[in-house]
Order: C-alpha cells, then structure tokens, then sequence
C-alpha cells in the first residue's frame, strides 16, 4: 500500500512542482544520541536533516517523552543544553512535527512496552521509516502487514543518501 501512495504522491507530486519527503518516526534514544554526539556521528545526521530530507511523526505522548528525558539533569549535561535552548529545541519539534493522532493501539508485544507509542505513530502516520538505536527492542513484535522499515540511525543515512 505504501509504494501505491508513494508511486500516486510522486506522479501528481512532479506535476505540480511539489516536492514529496519521506515520513520518519524518532525514537528519543535517537535524539539524545544527536544532540549528544554532535557532528560526529549518524544520529547526529539524522537529527541536523529534520525537516530538511524528511519530516517528523509526531503524537502527544512522543512529545511528552521527548520533553521528560530532554529536560532531565543529567541529559542536559549530556548534551550541554541550557534549559532555553532544551525548549527551543522542543518547540523546533512541535513547529516541524507532523502532528499524528493515534485513534488505535496495536499493541504489537515489544519487549519493551512503552515502545509501543512508536509503532502507533508509525502506523497512524503512514510513515516510511521508524529510526531507533535500538533495533532489538522491536524484533519481537507482532505486528500486522504494515509498510514501514525499522531501522538503525546509521542505516537511515546511508539509505537516505543523507549526509
């Protein structure tokens, strides 16, 4: 289904002048990582190309996670964030996200629970791509026939032709 969208957005896409960027789910562990290793590393590549190569899926409970871990003292010395700049950070987030509501919970049996909202998004958005720095967390799931790409920030990258 998601190649008969993407194959559908492009053709009209091109006709109109309208350019089409993938659709991407950030796992927050992706986040920290960028913010934390800045210009060295592929999440922080992902993190700098937000907006730029793909837009952001975003739900209320992303967010909030988001918020909760950027705002922890400990990961603010991480990332040598000031707290201002921790919520221009946020509010960055909020202005580019593509703002998703989840009416369903699939419940696809993660290894860790409170994964799950990342697959909700994924599939309540349509996405294309759910980036994760922790792959393993969602081998385990059962989830139906749905056509979005687990993958590892570094593996973004080099698919994404992102550099």
């Amino acid at each position: 289904m998601q190649g008969n969208r993407d194959d559908w957005c492009l053709t009209h896409a091109t006709a109109y002048g309208i350019i089409v960027q993938m659709r991407v789910v950030l796992d927050t562990n992706v986040l920290v990582s960028g913010l934390v290793r800045q210009r060295s590393s592929a999440t922080d590549t992902v993190v700098r190309s937000m907006g730029k190569h793909w837009d952001l899926a975003i739900t209320p409970s992303i967010f909030l996670e988001y918020e909760d871990v950027l705002t922890r003292p400990n990961i603010r010395k991480l990332t040598r964030l000031t707290a201002n700049e921790t919520a221009t950070v946020l509010d960055y987030l909020v202005i580019i996200g593509l703002q998703t509501a989840v009416y369903y919970s699939w419940r696809p049996n993660l290894l860790d629970e409170r994964d799950n909202k990342f697959i909700d998004c994924a599939v309540s958005a349509d996405v294309d791509y759910l980036i994760t720095g922790n792959t393993k967390h969602f081998r385990s799931m059962e989830l139906g026939p749905f056509d979005f790409e687990i993958i590892s920030p570094r593996a973004f990258v080099k698919r994404a032709g992102i550099s």
